[in-house]
């Protein structure tokens, strides 16, 4: 879903949109940057890491997606890494009010 407002960060997206699904798996994670347009930076994430204090958290950008992985979505970003583009957005995007 659209976030509107001021910055938040990883968890903060997730926290706003539920929580990750049952089947979804926080170390098969991604946030997902429109670099130029036509073109996107595809960044794995581990939340569990995050979690647990391991790695630090990050604000997202306006625009980012977070994408919270599962087994089938970790062979699915394989692919669509090395593409100039997707068709399609799934996840969290964070874009501040005007």
């Amino acid at each position: 879903f659209d976030m509107q407002g001021e910055k938040v960060d990883v968890l903060g997206a997730l926290a706003m949109a539920g929580g990750p699904a049952g089947s979804g798996r926080p170390e098969n994670s991604w946030v997902i940057r429109r670099t130029e347009p036509g073109q996107q930076e595809v960044t794995a994430v581990d939340i569990s890491k995050i979690v647990r204090g391991v790695r630090p958290s990050f604000d997202l950008l306006p625009g980012d997606t977070l994408l919270i992985g599962s087994s089938a979505a970790a062979k699915l970003i394989e692919f669509i890494r090395p593409a100039v583009s997707v068709g399609a957005s799934v996840g969290a995007t964070y874009s501040p009010l005007p």
